[in-house]
């Protein structure tokens, strides 16, 4: 957007002046051409995002998030925050047994 402001001919005789040498036009037309960019990326992003939602869930569930991504994706416990759901969900997905389990 600033090459709108500082725009030269002496600079860039092939160019325009910018706003500082009275040409508000191109300011403006840079302006115009950064929103039009943002639009296309944000409805873009949109777009490819619905489509991959097709094959794969893009959000986790909140019973995910509660039980973290750590434990879910690498059954990695941080020390001293785990949860009895973490502890669960690791016993169930390793088949770990505790003594006490083995006895019964």
């Amino acid at each position: 957007i600033l090459t709108g402001v500082f725009a030269s001919k002496t600079v860039n005789p092939a160019g325009a002046d910018g706003l500082i040498h009275g040409n508000p036009g191109l300011l403006k037309a840079q302006i115009l051409s950064s929103l039009g960019v943002i639009a296309l990326s944000l409805i873009g992003t949109y777009v490819i995002t619905k489509i991959v939602e097709i094959f794969t869930p893009v959000q986790i569930t909140a019973n995910e998030e509660h039980i973290g991504l750590d434990t879910l994706e690498h059954e990695e416990v941080i020390q001293g925050s785990h949860s009895i759901l973490q502890e669960l969900w690791v016993k169930e997905q390793c088949k770990v047994m505790t003594s006490s389990e083995l006895n019964q």
